[in-house]
């Protein structure tokens, strides 16, 4: 239910960040140091990276978030146990759009260099390619 900020530089603990009711499954950092994750309670927070403040949550899940991945123009997509992926804006909360993945919960999303968000899942047979 906690993320744990630590220097890599010296193993000092930096931070903890608090408010998850469930367990964090998946953490991303920008390249600004925000920090998303997403939890077992359905929810995605955003936190400051500068000082470990909670931002807002992401919320329209029905399931555990499993995956998270950020894009280009503040777009932040995540995969869940829900058999959907739901694609937002960060840095207001506002969920732009969704697609059902019957049978087949996303575990892992990544957008390549050329715009390509792939998809991976332990029971699909294939990798879909949005």
């Amino acid at each position: 239910t906690t993320i744990r900020v630590w220097s890599v530089a010296d193993g000092t603990h930096l931070r903890t960040l608090e408010g998850h009711t469930a367990w964090v499954l998946i953490v991303v950092v920008a390249e600004n140091g925000t920090v998303y994750s997403g939890s077992d309670d359905t929810t995605i927070r955003i936190w400051s990276g500068h000082d470990g403040q909670y931002l807002h949550s992401l919320r329209g899940h029905t399931k555990g978030i499993l995956s998270l991945t950020l894009g280009a123009a503040d777009t932040v997509f995540s995969g869940s146990e829900d058999e959907t992926i739901r694609v937002w804006r960060g840095s207001t909360g506002e969920h732009l759009r969704s697609s059902q993945h019957a049978d087949s919960c996303t575990d892992a999303l990544l957008i390549a260099h050329d715009g390509r968000l792939y998809t991976a899942s332990e029971d699909a047979p294939e990798i879909p390619v949005w």
